[in-house]
Formats: C-alpha cells, sequence, structure tokens
C-alpha cells in the first residue's frame, strides 16, 4: 500500500515539476531556483509527510522510515557548506597572495592597488585572477607580466590551474583613459 502511494506522489510531483518546467521554458525572466527549490526541499518534505501519514495508517512499526527522504536537503545542505567553506578559504588564500602580483606590477610600472584584482573561484582548483586596468598601456604591461605574474604563482599555488585575464575598464563617461579627442 505505501509504495502504491508513493508511485501516486512520485507521478503527481512529476506532473507539477513538468509544469514548473514549461512555465520556465515561456518566461524570460523565470526564477530557475524554483526548479532547485522544488527538486531539494519540497519534494522530500512533501514525501516525508506522505510516508509518515501512511505508515501511522497502517500502524507500521517502521515509521521512522519515513525520514529517508529528508535525507535530500540534509546532504545538499551539508555538501552546499563545505562547497562554500573550501571556496571561501581559497579565496582567502589567493586575496593574500594578490598582494605579491601588485609588488610585481609596481616594481615594472603598472601602478595598481588590491582593489583592481578580482579573483574567481570557479571551481575547487580553477581560479581566475584579473586585473583591471585603465589604459591601454597599462593593458599591454600586465599582458606582457603574464610569465612573471604565472612563475610566481606555480612556485608559491601550483596546485591550482590559475588563469589571469586582463579586463580594460572605462574612465569616466563611457572613454577610455588612453584615448585623446582632438
Amino acid at each position: 500500500m505505501v509504495l502504491i502511494i508513493n508511485i501516486i506522489t512520485l507521478s503527481l510531483l512529476s506532473v507539477i515539476f513538468v509544469v514548473i518546467l514549461r512555465l520556465f521554458n515561456k518566461n524570460a525572466f523565470f526564477d530557475i531556483s524554483i526548479l532547485y527549490i522544488f527538486t531539494i526541499l519540497i519534494a522530500p518534505i512533501i514525501f516525508f509527510v506522505v510516508n509518515l501519514v501512511s505508515l501511522y495508517i497502517i500502524h507500521s512499526e517502521k515509521i521512522y522510515l519515513s525520514a529517508i527522504p529528508l535525507l535530500i536537503p540534509f546532504i545538499y545542505g551539508v555538501y552546499t557548506r563545505m562547497q562554500d567553506y573550501i571556496g571561501h578559504k581559497t579565496y582567502k588564500k589567493f586575496k593574500a597572495f594578490s598582494k605579491q602580483l601588485i609588488n610585481i606590477a609596481n616594481d615594472n610600472g603598472v601602478i595598481i592597488s588590491e582593489k583592481d584584482i578580482r579573483i574567481r573561484i570557479k571551481k575547487h582548483k580553477d581560479v581566475s585572477i584579473i586585473f583591471n586596468v585603465y589604459s591601454s598601456k597599462d593593458e599591454q604591461k600586465i599582458n606582457d607580466l603574464r610569465d612573471e605574474f604565472q612563475k610566481c604563482l606555480d612556485s608559491h599555488l601550483g596546485n591550482y590551474n590559475i588563469e589571469i585575464l586582463v579586463d580594460k575598464k572605462k574612465v569616466g563617461r563611457g572613454t577610455y583613459s588612453d584615448l585623446i579627442y582632438n
């Protein structure tokens, strides 16, 4: 009986998921997090309640088994927190190390500060370091220093896949600082 109730519940949840997915396909501004919330949180809670009620009705001694679907949000929560912790640890390590990159750039005539370096953690071992520059001259100098940056990074943080990028920013009202208008 519990198996039949679970099959019916799964069928209803599948129909609801398909309806939500169709709404997603129709509306460009649809928030995709609704699908994650439904799959990871709402569906397991519904299964828990349905199993709890059905096992209570049939006076089962194994009513504790109704809590098994709640393992999904628990495991997801633990996994997410671990990823956040590891990512934050990696970010702090690279943020502290970015001072050495700033010193290398400043020693070679590129004036940058800590706010001009962004660090993007893609995955656990994939990291992008992005230099914000405001002139073509600085952009070229940073590009010329890539090998020196890479050597420094590899000697201290060799177990990471590090990508060095340069982002040329606009200054003022949409103009670049090295453009001269007559």
